[in-house]
């Protein structure tokens, strides 16, 4: 078959501004949710705790930060000063949906895509859920990845455009932000210039490595230092990768066999696709081609490091790349084959396009039709007063937290389930919980705190499946195990969603199927 020439769009600015409105328009209607994803509470927790010091240092995990939200937590905390927390995220995802999009567009004229062709192949990759790994997407909540991505897309768009030392910088910036994408940025990024090295020289690629690592080597060891004494003393990769997040790092935990061969359909078909609808520029075709191939590579290092059980390689989620990036270039990179095939009046490879795609979306479209298209207007028409109010449906707890912060002592520590919003919206310290973990040596305390909320039990299950666990044991905690957890960790309050009869002397709050109990009222 004969290669498909590159497509040539018209590059007049007013196509571009519209095709980023469009983008963002796009990412808002079929992405935006009123109410804030779980992990947004935990996110900012470092940021505010920057602009207030006060704010939780008696939590375990919280009185010290970890080094790699560093450059996050410091951009967000001057927000706190005028707005809440449910203004930071709505504002932080309408700020970074708004650069990608910006950013998107900038790599749709870097590789030569036609505008309408890019934006058609944007809402299929939204539609059909943007990855193959469960609440992992680009473009969904604020944290340090949605502000990472836009900034790969940019150091990708001047690598492309042959601006070696601008990709080097934003690729550095990108580690300071994020440092797992960032590492893996320098590494996809970095094997296109090793493609090309015939033709560009080394001195390119030498540049390149040379001043991303400069900006980044040392923010990566004072990150790597953080976690050195757990690795070697307390088992710190196995903890984390093994029990706390196997659901991003295990692939037996969330990669099926429909989901590993969807992946590497993704992998062969826009390797492919670039090398036909690329043919005229031989640097871009084989930039293109190292990114590809170093995401697949990365992906397989993935697998044999599980097979092995390297942990330390595990930890750098060396599978985000492949479940994240390469449903995007896919859908990219095939439908504009498909386009282009159709432009040069090419049936059998319309027709063999047309198959490729059809056999990968069709599964993923059916899976998030009805967290998509079928709830858009409900997701849409909202009352205003929701970013500054609780939702109805949250009315309950946010009447405990109002309670909590009113009427308990600002050092107060709690035994509580594992509510995501209880840090940010009861301002108060807990024992522990799942929704973060340690990135230090303190991991191991974590976890033992974690069995004594457990009623002293090892966990059966890992992961989110734990959690269920824990909220089963926590709730049901005996009077004993209770008081003696207030002796091992001062914990002052116990927080459960089931009234328990015994502990009715101790109840101090009881409102909306929540019952909270002060452990310091035992009587002699």
């Amino acid at each position: 078959m004969q290669k498909v020439e590159s497509e040539h769009p018209n590059m007049r600015p007013y196509f571009s501004a519209a095709a980023v409105i469009i983008i963002f328009f796009v990412f808002l209607f079929l992405c935006w949710q009123t109410e804030p994803h779980g992990h947004e509470y935990t996110y900012l927790l470092g940021s505010r705790r920057i602009f207030d010091p006060d704010f939780l240092k008696h939590d375990f995990i919280w009185r010290h930060l970890s080094p790699t939200s560093w450059l996050f937590d410091h951009l967000v905390a001057p927000l706190w000063h005028w707005f809440g927390y449910r203004q930071i995220i709505m504002l932080g995802r309408l700020f970074c949906w708004a650069l990608l999009s910006y950013t998107l567009v900038l790599f749709c004229e870097a590789t030569g895509r036609r505008y309408i062709t890019f934006v058609l192949a944007i809402i299929l990759w939204i539609l059909s859920g943007q990855s193959t790994m469960a609440d992992s997407k680009i473009v969904s909540s604020f944290e340090p990845k949605a502000l990472a991505y836009p900034f790969f897309f940019m150091a990708a768009v001047m690598a492309l455009n042959k601006k070696t030392v601008q990709a080097a910088m934003l690729s550095g910036l990108v580690i300071l932000i994020h440092p797992i994408v960032g590492i893996w940025t320098i590494f996809t990024l970095g094997s296109g210039y090793l493609l090309n090295v015939k033709k560009t020289g080394r001195a390119e690629l030498i540049k390149y490595i040379l001043i991303s690592g400069l900006i980044s080597m040392p923010f990566l060891l004072i990150c790597a230092w953080s976690q050195g004494v757990a690795g070697t003393a307390g088992n710190f990769d196995k903890i984390y990768v093994m029990f706390r997040v196997p659901h991003f790092t295990d692939p037996y935990d969330f990669i099926d066999t429909d989901d590993f061969i969807r992946i590497w359909g993704f992998i062969i078909c826009s390797f492919f696709s670039v090398s036909l609808i690329c043919a005229g520029d031989q640097f871009k075709r084989r930039y293109l081609q190292g990114v590809i191939a170093a995401i697949t590579l990365s992906f397989v290092v993935g697998l044999i490091a599980r097979y092995f059980e390297l942990f330390f390689i595990l930890k750098l989620y060396p599978f985000r790349f492949a479940t994240e990036i390469m449903p995007f270039l896919f859908f990219v990179f095939t439908l504009s084959f498909l386009f282009s095939a159709a432009a040069y009046k090419k049936p059998s490879t319309i027709f063999l396009a047309f198959v490729i795609i059809a056999a990968h979306i069709e599964v993923a479209l059916y899976e998030n039709y009805y967290n998509t298209i079928k709830s858009l207007p409900a997701r849409i028409v909202r009352e205003y007063h929701y970013l500054t109010e609780d939702p109805p449906d949250h009315a309950g707890r946010g009447a405990m937290y109002a309670w909590i912060r009113k009427n308990t002592p600002a050092d107060s520590i709690f035994i509580t389930p594992s509510y995501s919003d209880f840090w940010m919206r009861s301002e108060r310290a807990q024992v522990v919980s799942f929704r973060q973990a340690p990135l230090d040596g303190r991991i191991n305390e974590w976890l033992k705190r974690l069995q004594d909320i457990n009623r002293g039990m090892e966990f059966k299950h890992r992961g989110y499946r734990a959690v269920a666990e824990l909220r089963k044991n926590q709730r049901n905690l005996s009077k004993q195990e209770l008081f003696s957890l207030k002796e091992k960790y001062s914990a002052r309050y116990y927080l459960t969603d089931r009234m328990r009869y015994t502990l009715m002397d101790l109840l101090v709050y009881s409102a909306n199927n929540y019952y909270l109990y002060d452990l310091n009222k035992r009587k002699g």
